[in-house]
């Protein structure tokens, strides 16, 4: 089930084939994601999903402020922490983000490290919220 983004509550899935969608040069590259993991924007619950064979195990909440999404809690399940999920789930976060034109205001600790450790994302950077 590979969607466009929407804004109309329903879920967009970002499956490894359309994470995989163009890119510009100075963007950086979109990971493919391995089988089994899906991250999606569930719109309606203002939130990514991560799932992992079919298993909800993370999620980044947002709300959209003046053209840019405030990241302010992201979450792994506790079972699964440790492992790099959470560098998917926002990393696919942000691709979806700037693939529909939006900046990001990271309020959750993780997303700013993120950003920091790879800056091809920095330009993503925004001062609303």
């Amino acid at each position: 089930m590979d969607e466009s983004p929407t804004n109309d509550g329903e879920v967009t899935d970002m499956t490894s084939e359309s994470a995989a969608a163009s890119e510009s040069a100075d963007q950086p590259e979109k990971a493919q994601l391995p089988d089994g993991m899906q991250v999606t924007d569930n719109v309606a619950a203002s939130r990514y999903e991560l799932e992992v064979d079919g298993a909800l195990v993370g999620i980044a909440s947002y709300q959209l402020v003046d053209g840019a999404a405030v990241i302010h809690h992201t979450e792994i399940s506790p079972r699964r922490q440790g492992n790099g999920l959470g560098a998917v789930l926002v990393g696919a976060a942000l691709d979806d983000l700037r693939g529909r034109g939006l900046g990001v205001v990271p309020r959750c600790w993780y997303v700013g490290q993120f950003i920091d450790e790879n800056p091809a994302y920095a330009d993503m950077l925004s001062g609303a919220g």
